[in-house]
């Protein structure tokens, strides 16, 4: 499984540079208990694509920020490594072993498992690279044609909008959000029943935002402290998204999954 991460100057998405890395660090270790080996680009792979300068340089004339330059970049760096496997960071295997894994790549066909978010993706690396240069040929031609915040998730989406589906495939198999509710006397729990309809969850800064303000956030801390067991607040629920997902991954595997799923 690949991801691909290049720090952004000064963090962003709600978290500190040290946060992003927890956050790395949290998913190379999940998907490797899972079965996967991983792979972590960065930059200096998407430098290897021919195309690099010239679609750095759209997207910089379209003012796209930092990050979302980044996103476009991990398309340029998965070519260069052969294809295969992406995923962001935040997402983290549910059912997706490596065996699971193996049997699904036998098609080398775009295939995105959360429709048009392109948070875990197989292809092989023609198609990446099919894929990767409709959504720069539909790009705005100048900023002053820019309507929407231009990012790779819109640009997918504008490839299904503007020319069908163009050979790829999409399904909805990642969570978009947590698995947990509250009971009436107040324990927190696991719903397995919606774990079990995905392969993976992607534990987004807005969905990890959105699950402590409705109270479906993991608890992390001591749930007889003054928080019962959550961040003091939404921001500090963003900033530990790495603790929360190991939280996910250790009550899925005790609750939900049988011991010979690992």
């Amino acid at each position: 499984m690949h991801t691909f991460y290049e720090a952004v100057p000064n963090g962003c998405c709600g978290m500190t540079k040290e946060g992003h890395k927890d956050l790395l660090a949290a998913w190379k270790k999940s998907w490797e208990d899972r079965g996967w080996e991983t792979v972590v680009l960065t930059e200096e792979d998407a430098r290897q694509h021919p195309d690099f300068e010239s679609i750095n340089q759209k997207l910089q004339d379209l003012d796209v920020n930092a990050y979302n330059r980044r996103c476009y970049w991990r398309w340029l760096a998965i070519v260069t490594d052969g294809g295969g496997w992406m995923s962001d960071y935040d997402v983290f295997p549910l059912s997706l072993n490596g065996e699971m894994g193996l049997a699904l790549e036998q098609s080398g066909t775009f295939t995105s498992y959360a429709h048009h978010v392109p948070c875990l993706i197989h292809a092989s690396a023609k198609e990446w690279d099919r894929i990767l240069h409709i959504m720069i040929e539909l790009l705005p031609n100048s900023p002053e044609e820019v309507y929407e915040r231009v990012t790779d998730m819109y640009s997918l989406l504008n490839i299904d909008i503007e020319q069908g589906r163009s050979g790829m495939q999409w399904t909805s198999e990642v969570a978009p959000h947590f698995t947990y509710h509250r009971n009436e006397e107040g324990w927190q729990w696991m719903d397995c029943n919606f774990g079990w309809k995905h392969i993976a969850i992607h534990l987004s800064h807005h969905s990890c935002a959105e699950a402590f303000k409705t109270d479906h956030y993991p608890e992390i801390d001591d749930v007889d402290s003054d928080t019962h067991g959550l961040p003091d607040n939404w921001q500090q629920a963003v900033q530990r998204r790495s603790e929360a997902a190991l939280k996910v991954m250790d009550d899925y595997k005790e609750y939900c999954m049988p011991t010979s799923s690992w």
